[in-house]
């Protein structure tokens, strides 16, 4: 991902629908589904500037990592100790429940192997929430200027989910109330070039964002009993199998 759009979401993204938006369904999903006990602990792979990560420490103990030295920086500014710029692999982890990768594995050339890695550092029967871009066709300078690899159909979130070793307990499209918006400023822009990350993160007045949070967010009552048919990004929850119990 480019810096310059590290230092635009640490400056935005505590007030930005967006951002409020999901994290309010995601940290509701936790709530609901992935408790974590004492001993035990969050992991934010690709935590970028700690948003969600300090969301997660006032819920246990929660640790992050990232790739890049410039989202960890920032994700120290908010006051977060447990947070490492190495490779998955490289970061002892002990107690790890729950593994959260929000738009992270978009990012990478081997989401496979991301996602095996993964599954090897949570406790037995722990989970991994994930979310992604959803719909090749909606590809657009965003996903450039994001350093996007792909974006995902849902057999092809499920596919990887289940080849990497993981049950899949939730998978369903979401930010699904503001789809129309979306794809109505996809078909605006065209193939317009973006090089500012302003305009990939684009302010709205503040009645706007307020509008935009607060239905973005009400999905949060939806999801945990039904999954959408559509949306502008997709959202799996997946269980690692506990072992096999001998009599």
């Amino acid at each position: 991902m480019d810096e310059a759009l590290y230092h635009r979401h640490f400056a935005v993204e505590e007030s930005h629908w967006w951002f409020q938006g999901r994290a309010a369904v995601v940290l509701s999903l936790l709530d609901r589904f992935c408790p974590v006990g004492a001993g035990e602990a969050y992991l934010d792979v690709g935590c970028g500037t700690g948003l969600i990560l300090k969301a997660l420490m006032e819920r246990g103990r929660a640790i992050g990592v990232d790739r890049s030295p410039l989202a960890v920086d920032y994700a120290r500014k908010r006051g977060i100790q447990e947070v490492y710029c190495q490779p998955l692999r490289e970061v002892a982890l002990q107690g790890i429940r729950v593994a959260v990768l929000l738009d992270v594995i978009e990012h990478v050339e081997d989401d496979l192997e991301l996602l095996r890695q993964v599954h090897d550092i949570l406790l037995p029967g722990g989970q991994v929430l994930i979310t992604v871009p959803a719909y090749p066709w909606l590809w657009s300078q965003h996903d450039v200027l994001n350093h996007h690899y792909r974006r995902y159909t849902h057999p092809q979130l499920a596919q990887v989910l289940t080849q990497s070793g993981f049950k899949i307990e939730k998978l369903t499209f979401y930010n699904t109330w503001l789809f129309l918006p979306a794809l109505v400023q996809k078909l605006l822009s065209g193939t317009k070039t973006i090089t500012d990350a302003a305009e990939t993160i684009p302010t709205v007045p503040p009645l706007l964002n307020t509008l935009f949070r607060e239905i973005f967010a009400s999905e949060r009552w939806f999801l945990p009993y039904l999954d959408f048919p559509f949306g502008v990004s997709l959202l799996a929850l997946g269980r690692k199998a506990a072992p096999v119990s001998t009599p």
